[in-house]
C-alpha cells in the first residue's frame, strides 16, 4: 500500500485551464518566431526600398509591413488563447475534481475518470505562481494546482516542501 506524505483535492475550472494556457504560451520557446518575423520584415522592406518610386513610399511600405506582421501576431495569439480556453470537455479528465497525492513513488493524480502516477523522474519542474502551482511533466503539460484549495499558506508550503524533497528547487 502506498503511504501518502501530502494530499490536496482541487476543482479545476475553465478559468484555471485558461490561466495555465496563457502562462504556458508566454513561457513557450518562441525563438523560432522572432527570427522568422525579422526575416519577413527585412525581406519586405528590401522589396519596398527596391520598388518604391521615392523615399517616402519606401518608408510607408516598410511601416505598413511591420504593422501588418504585428497585427497578425497579436490576432494569432488571441485566437490560440480563445481556442485553448474551450478545449476540455465539461465532463472530461481535465476539468473538475482532482486529487493530488504525494508519495514515495511520485505524484498520484486521480479523478472520477482516471488515476495516474507521475514518477519523480517524470517531473520536469515545479513552478509557483501567484495563484497556482504547476507541476510540469512535459514541455506543454503540467498538473494544475490552484492555491485557493489549500486551507492555509502553511498547508501550501508543506505541500511544496514535500514536492521539493524529491524534485528539487521550484521556479519562483
Amino acid at each position: 500500500m502506498i503511504g501518502y506524505k501530502m494530499e490536496i483535492e482541487v476543482d479545476i475550472t475553465r478559468d484555471d485551464f485558461k490561466e495555465f494556457n496563457k502562462y504556458a504560451f508566454r513561457k513557450m520557446d518562441k525563438t523560432f518566431f522572432i527570427p522568422f518575423f525579422l526575416f519577413l520584415i527585412a525581406l519586405t522592406s528590401l522589396f519596398h526600398i527596391l520598388t518604391a518610386p521615392n523615399k517616402q513610399s519606401a518608408i510607408n511600405g516598410i511601416i505598413s509591413t511591420i504593422f501588418i506582421i504585428l497585427v497578425f501576431g497579436i490576432i494569432s495569439r488571441f485566437v490560440a488563447l480563445f481556442l485553448t480556453r474551450y478545449t476540455p470537455l465539461k465532463k472530461g479528465a481535465t476539468l473538475g475534481k482532482h486529487k493530488f497525492r504525494i508519495s514515495e513513488e511520485g505524484v498520484l493524480e486521480s479523478t472520477e475518470f482516471n488515476e495516474s502516477l507521475t514518477k519523480w523522474d517524470g517531473i520536469r519542474s515545479v513552478e509557483i505562481k501567484k495563484n497556482y502551482i504547476f507541476v510540469w511533466i512535459d514541455r506543454h503539460m503540467a498538473h494544475i494546482i490552484p492555491k485557493r484549495f489549500f486551507s492555509s499558506d502553511i498547508d501550501c508550503q508543506k505541500f511544496l516542501s514535500a514536492l521539493n524533497e524529491r524534485v528539487g528547487k521550484s521556479s519562483l
